[in-house]
């Protein structure tokens, strides 16, 4: 998994990754592990919330996972919750994370082929080059 200080997960679109060195944005429609994530944090809500969409959910590596409900009609229901760090299981998120920077810093392939055609008089070479783009998850 890579490193980051904080990721912002929002409702209504694009989310943010942010290390040290730089401050990234992914849109949700391109993150297939973001409901496994999603599913699996609102899991870990405490009895006393009232689980509804989230509006976002903030991830402080090493820290706190925060879940923050879109309020309900009742606004005295608790929609929002906080779980520490060293108690949920890393594994969604880890996919999760993985996935984003897969989309951020893509894995660029270049394949050269030589095709070498002799006949009795030249020698002709022949270049083929293909670069292939794709997320290492």
């Amino acid at each position: 998994m890579e490193n980051y200080k904080t990721i912002h997960l929002f409702s209504f679109g694009n989310n943010q990754i942010i290390n040290v060195e730089e401050n990234n944005s992914v849109s949700s429609e391109q993150l297939t592990k973001l409901t496994p994530f999603i599913d699996y944090i609102k899991t870990l809500a405490p009895s006393k919330v009232v689980i509804t969409d989230y509006d976002v959910i903030h991830i402080f590596n090493e820290d706190t996972v925060r879940y923050m409900g879109e309020p309900t009609e009742n606004r005295d229901d608790k929609t929002s919750f906080i779980i520490q760090w060293k108690k949920f299981d890393k594994t969604t998120l880890n996919e999760l994370v993985n996935e984003i920077y897969g989309i951020i810093n893509p894995v660029t392939t270049t394949t050269t082929t030589e095709i070498i055609v002799e006949t009795t008089t030249t020698t002709e070479v022949f270049v083929e080059t293909t670069t292939t783009t794709e997320s290492p998850v």
